[in-house]
């Protein structure tokens, strides 16, 4: 049964039915986009907005609009999930906030205005500014945020970016023999050449 690890209370056979459903639709890939709006709604959701998979979802659904072309939309969503990181993750440098910060300084490059790479560049430097603490300084992402940081690249040259992290990515998963690593980075670099 399903109890409350502080107060042992124990949920009723409807809300766990609940709780299930919800897990079930936020692990779908990519969720669709009415069952994350209805999950996300306070009224509706059995989650609280800050829950991990509420973010994974979120993050899933993210690059899914941007792969569908839909920057715009990606982008409302990924301001999301950086909300959602600064509220919620400790420590305050916690590497899941420097994806979060990444995928919206992707989404805002994607829409190819001078406003929103602008706006990515801030980005950017807040992402430089985590990664260094979190990576150090001459860590490889660390060094590409300071550089994106500098000069903001074009939807272009961010797909070169990524394709090229996949494949670093899945390299170093071969040679530590983490096979779904590579099936994530495999997945990843499929995307970007997709996109290209």
């Amino acid at each position: 049964s399903w109890a409350c690890l502080r107060c042992c209370q124990v949920l009723t056979e409807p809300t766990r039915q609940a709780f299930e459903r919800a897990e079930a639709l936020l692990q779908d890939l990519p969720p669709v986009q009415r069952d994350l709006n209805a999950l996300l709604s306070p009224k509706q959701s059995v989650f609280a907005h800050w829950h991990w998979l509420v973010n994974d979802a979120l993050q899933r659904q993210c690059e899914l609009m941007c792969h569908k072309n839909q920057p715009a939309l990606a982008e409302v969503l990924a301001q999301r999930l950086v909300l959602n990181a600064e509220r919620v993750l400790l420590p305050k440098h916690h590497p899941e906030k420097a994806t979060a910060y990444d995928l919206l300084a992707q989404t805002r490059v994607a829409q190819h205005t001078n406003d929103k790479t602008e706006r990515a560049k801030l980005v950017f430097v807040q992402l430089y500014s985590l990664l260094k603490i979190i990576e150090g300084a001459n860590h490889p992402l660390t060094l590409l945020a300071r550089q994106n940081a500098l000069k903001p690249p074009t939807f272009a040259e961010l797909l070169r970016q990524q394709h090229t992290h996949a494949l670093a990515a899945m390299s170093a998963a071969v040679q530590r023999g983490n096979s779904k690593l590579v099936d994530v980075a495999l997945a990843r670099s499929r995307w970007v050449r997709r996109g290209a």
